[in-house]
């Protein structure tokens, strides 16, 4: 986590929460700078919290899910490579953490059929699709609904685990190749 990355966002959240009762609720993990609540382009109540310290951001991240007016809700956030606030949003839409929602900013379906493809070969997955809104949205929405007692996000961490474990294979199996199809081409000079 980068030491500037303090802001969190929040979607679908329920229609009575305001502004006041975001703020009470993530002063737990620490100071709240800022919060403020917007209506979304897909009508949905969206939240942004900005935190006194990135190790305050932190503590919300490591706390897991947290429940707001009875509307389970974890997040997560990531810094892009210019260092500009981004986010990865994750939202459960309902009673419990076994089904969620994660909205990725900057992505396609080159990662969202990856990841779903992952995600399905988890025996503790139930259910697992993504969708891209609008192709000019600029967003990745990826479903999943776990077992009961399986958080969501829990199953997603784990399948980009898998996801990353499985691409250095290929990469270091495609490296392994060249350097013998160089070393055999070298004794034939």
């Amino acid at each position: 986590m980068s030491d500037n990355l303090r802001s969190f966002k929040c979607i679908d959240l329920p229609e009575e929460v305001d502004e006041d009762a975001i703020s009470q609720y993530f002063s737990q993990h620490g100071d709240v700078e800022d919060v403020k609540i917007e209506i979304a382009e897909d009508d949905t109540l969206v939240a942004t919290v900005r935190m006194g310290r990135p190790e305050q951001a932190l503590a919300m991240l490591e706390a897991g899910s947290h429940v707001i007016s009875g509307v389970t809700i974890a997040m997560e956030e990531m810094e892009t490579d210019d260092g500009e606030d981004t986010f990865m949003t994750v939202v459960a839409q309902g009673v419990n953490a076994s089904i969620a929602t994660f909205n990725l900013k900057g992505e396609d379906h080159t990662l969202g059929n990856t990841v779903r493809y992952m995600l399905n070969k988890n025996p503790n997955v139930e259910f697992a699709g993504y969708s891209i809104p609008h192709p000019y949205s600029n967003l990745l929405k990826i479903r999943v609904q776990t077992k009961l007692g399986e958080a969501a996000v829990e199953s997603l961490k784990q399948s980009l685990r898998d996801l990353t474990d499985m691409t250095n294979h290929i990469l270091d199996t495609f490296t392994q190749q060249v350097d013998q199809y160089q070393e055999s081409n070298m004794d034939m000079s």
